[in-house]
């Protein structure tokens, strides 16, 4: 008759896989430093264990070590304090000298109708915080500034950055602002010109994300009447109606003018360019952007 093999007493046996399936090996015996884990269970044989046995043993082996590096991990996070984002707001207003804080964590500067912003949006926890591009029309009577054509940073292989920890500012936001300059869509400095807008525009609704996005029209559209562009936005409403008609149907379930009612509510729109312009000079009030940073929106259609 085989013999067993005696137990071990090692903190973390080794274990090996029996011919019935089951592992063989030892339960753990209590750590030496029962302060920083909680004890194992007592020493004692587990050959042949069955299978919920088994996975218990095995939950209880890694157990510890776990919640020890989530103990770490967590403790690298800190909160951001009011000061430490008005640190982080300077910090990043000073490599943009053509835009002004709009708020702490919130640059903007104007190009003529539209603001373009540089968004530092602060994570869940307040933890950390995330650099965003985006611009806002203000031909549009929105009461809030929107986060149109949002873009976070990608890395050198594509992916979405990360959060910048707020411990780890001054080691990471310099190749933040570098990565915000090559990777906006539009000019960070100087005048911008309309056809730039556009294309960004058009590449943004490409995506997914953008499936339904309406206002993303009619911020092209507002854009061509300001700089008196009529017959083009006339025709890029047409374009966008042979469009949206393919929409999945719950998407016009939640609209409640349809395609028709919004066609004509553009076509508005179209016919009184005066009334965008004057738009555009309420919302600047409105929003409180008459000392924001401004250049001028170059009409080169």
């Amino acid at each position: 008759m085989r013999s067993r093999e005696a137990p071990s007493a090692v903190p973390f046996p080794e274990l090996r896989k029996g011919s019935q399936g089951f592992y063989s090996g030892i339960a753990l015996k209590e750590r030496e430093n029962p302060s920083s884990c909680p004890p194992e269970r007592d020493l004692r044989p587990a050959f042949f264990i069955g299978p919920l046995e088994r996975f218990d043993f095995l939950i209880r082996l890694t157990e510890c070590s776990h919640t020890h590096r989530k103990g770490e991990a967590l403790r690298q996070y800190v909160k951001l304090t009011p000061a430490q984002k008005k640190q982080i707001t300077k910090d990043w207003q000073s490599r943009f000298p053509g835009f002004a804080v709009y708020k702490t964590m919130w640059l903007l500067r104007r190009a003529g109708p539209l603001v373009i912003g540089v968004n530092l949006n602060p994570g869940f926890g307040n933890f950390d915080y995330l650099p965003l591009f985006h611009v806002h029309n203000l031909a549009r009577p929105w009461d809030t500034i929107s986060l149109n054509l949002r873009q976070e940073l990608l890395t050198d292989r594509g992916a979405p950055m990360a959060y910048i920890p707020s411990q780890k500012h001054e080691e990471k936001w310099e190749d933040a602002v570098r990565r915000m300059y090559e990777q906006a869509p539009l000019p960070l400095e100087g005048d911008v010109p309309l056809s730039q807008v556009v294309q960004a525009y058009k590449n943004y609704i490409l995506k997914p994300v953008a499936l339904g996005a309406s206002r993303l029209y009619e911020d092209v559209i507002s854009l061509l009447c300001w700089c008196g562009y009529l017959d083009e936005a006339k025709e890029f409403l047409e374009e966008t109606c042979r469009e949206i008609i393919h929409w999945p149907q719950y998407i016009w379930d939640k609209k409640s003018e349809g395609i028709e009612g919004w066609r004509d509510r553009m076509l508005k729109v179209i016919e009184d360019p005066e009334r965008v312009k004057t738009t555009v000079q309420e919302r600047i009030t409105r929003h409180k952007l008459e000392k924001i940073p401004a250049s001028e929106l170059i009409c080169d259609l």
